[in-house]
Parts: C-alpha cells; structure tokens; sequence
C-alpha cells in the first residue's frame, strides 16, 4: 500500500476529517460536530476618520503637515498654522493684499518651520514660522510655477536651511537655501521633453554623509539620480545622459511620488501614475551606491480598484503606510493592502454632511494622517495596522513571515495545519508530521497520524542506512533525483552527514525553519557561519533562537556578518522586535563577552535605529567588565545627532562645559543638573554662568529670579549683564538686598581676618628683631665639630643644635662634599671680591682715612658688610652634621675610603 492510500484511508475514518485543500485542515471529534458555533464579533476597523475639534472661516484649498504641525490653505487666500500641541493657538497668515494672487500649493520643510506657497500666476513666498513675521516674495523665482520640493529630510530648527530641491512646471530643478529670504538660485537640471515635476525626494546614503539619491516623477516617467558630494555634482554626472527611467501612459497631468520612512529612513516608496501604483522597496547599500545604480528592488504593480463601469477608478491622493495603501476619492478613502492588494477597508464620510474629500496629507515625523474636505479636517487614526498580515501571508503561501505576524496560539496553529498540507501535497511527509505536532491535534489522534506517515518513510530509510557502505553516493543521489524523491534524497544526506546538501536544498526552498533544524545537529559551527546571513535576512527570529541554543559552540564575532545585514535591511520600530539587538545583548549580558568590537556594534544598531532609551541605558557604565570606547561612542552619537547621548558622555568624560553646552540646545533642566557635577566650585559657576546666558533676559522676569534661587553659585550682580538695558532694577529688589547683606557679612569675615593677620605679623616682627639681640656664652675650649681644635683665635658658626665650627672648616667640607660646581664658582667670586675690599679698607686705615665724612670708605665698608653677610648665607645656612645637608650625604662612607690606615683600622 502505498503513502497516499495510507493517509487516505486514515484521513475518511471516523475519528478525523481533514479537508482537502490548501487554506484549512480541520480535525473534529465526534461529539463537537453538533455544538453550536459561537457567536463572531466583528472586530473594530483598523482606520477611522475623527474630525478636528475645529472648523476653519472659510473654504479649504489645501493643507500640509510636518512635525506636528498643520498649515490650512483657506479660498481667501489666508493661511492657518495650527500647532496640535497647543490647538487653543491657532495662528493666522495673511501674505498678500493682491485677489488675483491664489494659493495654488503648500511645500512645508519636515521641521514644520520653513513654509513655501506657490501661487497660479508664478509668484512664490517663503515664511519662517519663529518669526511672526508676514511671508515674503522669492525673488529668484519669480514666474516659476513650482511643482514640487524636496526638503533636506533631516529636521531643522534653524533660521537658515540646508540646501533644498524645487521642480518647476516646465522640466526644471532647481536648487536654493532660506535665511530670511532665499540666498541663490542655482538651476540643476533640464528635462528635454519638459513637463512639470510632479515628485521630488532626496535623501542620503548614510547619515551626516554627502552622498545623494534622488527621485524625480512627472506625469509619465519616474527617474533615479545618485551621487555626490554635493547636488549639483550629482546632477552634472547625468548632463547629456539622462538615467533609465520607468514609464508608464498617463492621459492627465496628475502623478504623485511618496516614500514611506522608518525609524526615519526611507523604506519603500509608491508613485501614483495614470494606471495603477508603482510600489517597491528602496536598497540603499552595496551596488545601488555607484553613481547610475539602481535603488529600486523588488518593484511591482497594484491596480486601481474598478468602478461601477469596471473601469480603473484613478484618486485624487494617496498616502500609504508599511502594510497599506490610502487612496483618496471623493465620498471614500479605500485602504488596500500592500501585500495582495485588495482593498480591505473604506473610511467613509457621514452621508449627511454632503461633503467630498478633497486631498490627504501625512506628517511623517509624528506618523499622523489628516484628509480633508472644502469644510473639515480629519484625522485618520491607525489602529493594529498588522493584525491581518498574518492571514494574508497564509493566503500567498508565505508560512515563514505568517508565523511572524501572529499573535496568538490559534493563528499560529492555523498557519501550521496549512503548512503540514502543503508540505503533504509537495510528498513532504516527514516535515508535514511534525507540523502536525505544533497543532492542536489531540495527542492520540496526532501519533496516529504521525505513525501512518512515517512507516514508510522509515522502512525505506531503514534500508538506506542498512546499505550505506555498499551503497555509491553519486549514484544514490542521481537516482533519487531522477525520480523526484525529494524526501528520501535528504534522508540519505543526512545518513551519509553530507548536511551541507541538506541545508542547502531547505534553503533554496525557503524552508528556513527546517534549514535551521538540521543547523542545530551539525556539530561543527562552521555551516551555521556559512548559511547565517541569508537565515537571519529570511527568518531572524528562528535564527536568533537557534543561535541562543548553540551559543556555547558560536563565536558571535564569525556571526556579525549575518548581524549587520539583518541591521541594515530590517528596522523595526519596536526594539523587543529587533533580532540583532536580541541577540547581541543576550551575547553581552548572558554571556558577559567583552570583546569591543561586539559592544560597538550593539551600540551602532541602538544609534541607527533610534532606540534612544536602550542607547542610554547602554551608555551608562557597567560596572563587572568594561563595554565600549568613549570617545568612539561619542563620534557616532554626533555624526547621528543623538544629543542627549552625547551629553551624558561629555559628562562621564569630564567634559562638563561640553555636557552643558549640548544640553542647552535641548533641556535646560538636564544643563542645570550637569552643571552641578563638577567639584570645583569655580567650574560650576562657569557653567551656572553660560545656563545664565541661554536662560536669563528673556522677558520673563519671574523665570529670571527663580533662576536665580535655584543655585547659591550666582549672585544678582552676575547675571545682571545678561538683562536687557530697559530692565527696571525694583523686580530684583529683594535679591539685591540679600546680596548687600551677604556682602557685609563677608566684609565683617574680612575685617576679622585682617585684624588677626595684622597681630600675626605683629609677632613675628617683634620675633625677629628679638632675634637680633639674642646671644650665647660659649667657653674657649669648645671643639670644632669638624676638625676638633678649639674654636678660640678665629671666626666660627655657632647653630641652635649646639653643633660650632671654624669659617674655614666648614667652608672646605661644603667644598668638597655639597657644593657644585657653579655654586663653589659663586662662592669663589664673593669671596674674592670680599677679600678685596676688605685689603682697600685696610689701606685705607693705614693711610689714615677713616673719617666719617670720607664716602669712599664708608661706601666699601657698606660693600663688604653685604658681602660678608651672603658669604656667611652660604656656609652657615644649614648645619653639615645634623640638617638637611647630613641627609643628603647619607650615601657617603663615614671615613675617608683612601686614608688606607684608616679604613683597615676598622677591620675586625
């Protein structure tokens, strides 16, 4: 009997039904066949439209939003800044008194700070949103019908913005840059056929990197520019050679380019033709860099849903999300699925409000969607976007990614019975029993099962094992192949251990969990190295798990390959989901590895990821082995802007006027908290100081005394500098009348200090001249302490320690043990001069000039006191036996090593 004949006479016995097919296996008792079903609740829609709390004037022409942020368009041609963060102010913009001069579009930068209104007769304006001032005209662009804009994606908070794309109506690109007012108008590129750009996008490589790509669509084409450092080196690359472009028939004007970002990077894009949707995914790594490559992959096409008459029913809009596509018609918005492109829901208006949509905008850095009527705003809310990606995947027979998407145990158990019948179908017997296994399925009804399918298999597997030495691989494998039996062909791989083959055919099958199965057996690691990349690109979660079980045998360095392709392709937004993040801190934190290069790669997908509560957690020092390089860590936080990062590393580096600097572009409060860090008081009255200057003479006098309590560091005479001239001086009335009373207070310390200091020196004053008169009685036959010989006859020094010596004896052991050789030469020279005035003096006396009144002898005798008083500084300043001067000679042989009779009179 053969496999199918098994299974079908054990699939029409009483006990279990299996229906044939692909969607569904189900296996029923007999005695819950009669139970009633339950009853389904309809589940809430994943979109609904909500309105604003808020009706404009008069008519909506259009609207654009950015960062929160939302610019209303009104058909009297003023325009509304509504801020959703404080929806009481609502700021109203009238730019022109002109009535011919319409509105006919809006091109807000992602900041939500730098507007530019186009109107229908080519005159534009500019407005910078922190100065409440009206727009002004661009006058390089006057009669450019502008079409489109592309801002630098990076937000900016500044007055002046990076260099900025424009499109005009007649095949034009332009670039230019706002300070005020525009600063040049540089004219890129030329379309020959000329017609308007629709769509206009550009983005970097990398961040903080000066290499380019850049969409361009108008009506009937879709191009790709890529280069750098600059863009217009990158446009000049394609002067005389226009690069490939997609084309596709459009009978009307309209066309529309948009990229999805994640985690705020391009991830797939959508450009709205006359057709249908042209969607596919962006690669922005490896080839797709080269100047003229392509970053488009996996492209394809979504038709329009037909109308009544089965024609394709073109919108007015479109915004999409990761999982759907938002296409805007008058009384709907249809949401059709990305991945089978069916539409899955219609948001639709209250039919008694006789309004139509008009358009739909997407603020893609708070992830909001407003659409719009003439009358109202809406916004569309997005509610478990991904709780039907599961079955969608099922349907399109991709098991792998619907496993990855459930979540809950009856969608995973759906998702393997319909595995287990496909593998059957495909004569996988082996693989459908254990899948089998993951279901539902009672135990005793599984084994059976399971037992029916596996007999055979292992009778015939029983054979080849038995044979194996007798049997010729090449041989076996070619016969197997010739018939198509795919089951007993990996069988006997893996009884020959060939499991290379094994994982290679599951693989080029996408079989990745059953590739990862066998990955487990194999002892030696170095297929796991060689299949990780394309394991962890198709199946990370599995692959994460597996590697967990063998981390034992794993070198992770060998695995950062895998790792860093999986990084640079897959972005989730929730950090639980992102496996190599999973990974490398079960490495790190489980395993305690302490290779660097491990930590710094976790802390690179912490960073390009914008996990920034993970990244500072990681930041912070772990105390049982050292994690990363600061200063590498402090590199890659200001390449990807990561300002609280790098102020909490300025900080750990002692870099605390850094710390404070960064903090203040960003949270006071976090500047005010490193300014306290340092322990030098005068640091911190430095950094409390430059807080002062950020903070202080605002125009809120309040804030400025409370500043001024929150440190004991700063005192009302050191931030008065920082106030504006026309401050009155009584709103720091009290705050001066405490720093008077802290200054006479201190002025008493003082007085008391210098009074104490004035009796101190008082005392030793009357010590020294004391010391002028004091004197000792010293008998004439005291010994020299050097040579022995009383001191009588000659001049000596007499020291506190009772120790006397003759001048010259002394003088001579300084000579030949302390003195150098400059310092002997000084001596010398001193006491030469000495000498010679001390022999004039005495010619003088001889000669009999030694009146009072004689100035020569008077002057020489002067002389020679001074000389004779640094003569005797320099023999008398220490005692040779017992001072400093005996410690120095420590090292000397107490006896004179040449005085031979001498030294053997110490021999034992």
């Amino acid at each position: 009997m053969s496999l199918i004949e098994d299974f079908n006479e054990y699939r029409n016995s009483p006990t279990i039904e299996i229906e044939q097919g692909y969607e569904e296996i189900s296996i029923e008792r007999e005695d819950s066949r009669n139970l009633p079903k339950p009853l389904e609740l309809k589940p809430p829609p994943i979109f609904t439209l909500d309105p604003l709390n808020y009706r404009p004037i008069d008519n909506i022409k259009t609207i654009i939003s950015s960062n929160n942020i939302i610019y209303i368009a009104l058909c009297n041609n003023f325009i509304l800044r509504y801020d959703l963060s404080n929806q009481n102010n609502i700021e109203t913009i009238k730019f022109t008194k002109d009535e011919k001069c319409l509105i006919k579009d809006l091109f807000l930068d992602p900041s939500g700070n730098h507007l530019i209104i186009s109107c229908k007769h080519g005159v534009n304006y500019y407005h910078y949103a922190r100065k409440k001032v009206k727009p002004r005209i661009i006058n390089k662009f006057k009669q450019i019908k502008i079409k489109s804009v592309a801002w630098d994606p990076e937000t900016n908070r500044n007055e002046q913005t990076p260099p900025l794309l424009i499109g005009s109506k007649n095949g034009i690109i332009f670039e230019t840059a706002f300070d005020k007012k525009e600063l040049y108008n540089n004219m890129l590129y030329q379309f020959k056929e000329s017609d308007p750009i629709t769509g206009l996008y550009f983005n970097r490589f990398d961040r903080g990197k000066d290499y380019f790509f850049v969409f361009v669509s108008t009506p009937e084409k879709m191009r790709q520019f890529i280069g750098g450092p600059t863009l217009s080196q990158l446009f000049q690359y394609y002067f005389g050679d226009e690069p490939e472009c997609q084309e596709f028939r459009n009978d009307s004007n309209f066309s529309k380019i948009d990229i999805l970002l994640q985690n705020n990077r391009p991830m797939n894009f959508a450009w709205l033709t006359g057709q249908n949707i042209y969607v596919g995914l962006l690669e922005i790594s490896g080839k797709s860099r080269k100047a003229g490559g392509q970053i488009i992959n996996s492209a394809s096409f979504i038709p329009y849903p037909t109308g009544s008459d089965n024609k394709l029913n073109m919108p007015l809009a479109l915004a999409h999300t990761e999982f759907h596509f938002l296409l805007v018609y008058p009384h709907e918005i249809s949401i059709v699925s990305r991945l089978n492109s069916q539409i899955v829901e219609r948001a639709t208006l209250d039919s008694t409000q006789k309004q139509t949509f008009i358009g739909i905008t997407h603020d893609k850095i708070r992830d909001l969607i407003f659409a719009y009527t003439s009358k109202q705003i809406f916004r569309l809310y997005v509610d478990d976007e991904d709780r039907n990606i599961w079955k969608i995947y099922l349907d399109l027979s991709k098991f792998d990614l619907a496993l990855e998407h459930c979540k809950s145990s009856n969608q995973k158990d759906q998702v393997y019975k319909a595995q287990a019948t496909h593998h059957y179908k495909n004569k996988k017997y082996s693989q459908s029993a254990g899948l089998f296994g993951n279901t539902n399925i009672p135990f005793e009804e599984y084994e059976i099962l399971k037992k029916k399918l596996q007999d055979n298999l292992n009778s015939f597997k029983a054979f080849l094992e038995d044979n194996k030495e007798e049997l010729d691989s090449e041989t076996t494998y070619d016969i197997l192949k010739k018939h198509g039996r795919e089951e007993f062909l990996l069988a006997f791989a893996e009884i020959m251990e060939n499991y290379d083959l094994v994982i290679s055919h599951h693989i080029q099958m996408g079989n990745w969990l059953e590739a990862l199965e066998k990955l487990r057996r194999v002892k030696s690691p170095e297929i796991m190295y060689k299949y990780s990349p394309i394991l962890m690109y198709n199946s990370p979660r599995q692959t994460v798990d597996t590697w967990i079980k063998m981390s034992k045998r794993l070198n992770t360095q060998r695995l950062l390959p895998a790792i860093m392709r999986y990084a640079q392709t897959h972005k989730p937004k929730n950090v639980k989901t992102n496996q190599a993040i999973r990974y490398l801190e079960f490495v790190i934190k489980e395993l305690r590895n302490r290779d660097k290069s491990i930590h710094h790669f976790l802390l690179w997908v912490y960073i390009e990821g914008n996990y920034d509560r993970e990244l500072l957690a990681f930041l912070k020092p772990i105390v049982d082995f050292p994690c990363y390089d600061q200063k590498y860590a402090l590199r890659l936080c200001k390449k990807y802007n990561k300002k609280l990062a790098c102020a909490y590393l300025y900080c750990e580096m002692q870099l605390f006027e850094k710390a404070v600097e960064i903090s203040l572009t960003f949270d006071i409060e976090l500047a005010k908290n490193y300014a306290d860090q340092p322990e030098d008081e005068n640091l911190q009255k430095q950094l409390w100081l430059k807080i002062a200057k950020h903070v202080v003479g605002q125009g809120n006098i309040e804030q400025d005394i409370q500043f001024l309590q929150e440190t004991e560091l700063l005192s009302v005479e050191d931030i008065i500098q920082f106030l504006p001239n026309n401050m009155k001086i009584e709103h720091f009335k009290e705050e001066i009348k405490n720093s008077l009373h802290n200054y006479q207070a201190e002025i008493e310390i003082l007085k008391e200090n210098m009074m104490g200091a004035t009796s101190r020196s008082k005392l030793i004053r009357d010590d020294i001249n004391s010391l002028k008169n004091r004197f000792v009685v010293l008998s004439n036959r005291i010994p020299c302490s050097i040579c022995g010989n009383p001191i009588t006859g000659t001049d000596f020094v007499y020291f506190y320690c009772e120790h006397i010596y003759h001048n010259h004896c002394i003088r001579n052991f300084l000579f030949k043990h302390i003195f150098s050789r400059s310092r002997k030469t000084i001596f010398l020279n001193k006491e030469r001069k000495l000498n010679e005035i001390i022999s004039h003096l005495r010619s003088l006396e001889i000669n009999g000039v030694i009146s009072n009144d004689n100035s020569e002898y008077n002057n020489l005798l002067v002389q020679a006191r001074s000389l004779n008083k640094k003569v005797m500084d320099l023999i008398s300043s220490d005692c040779v036996l017992c001072g400093k001067i005996a410690i120095q000679l420590i090292d000397q042989p107490f006896i004179n090593i040449e005085d031979e009779e001498l030294v053997d009179s110490w021999n034992l």
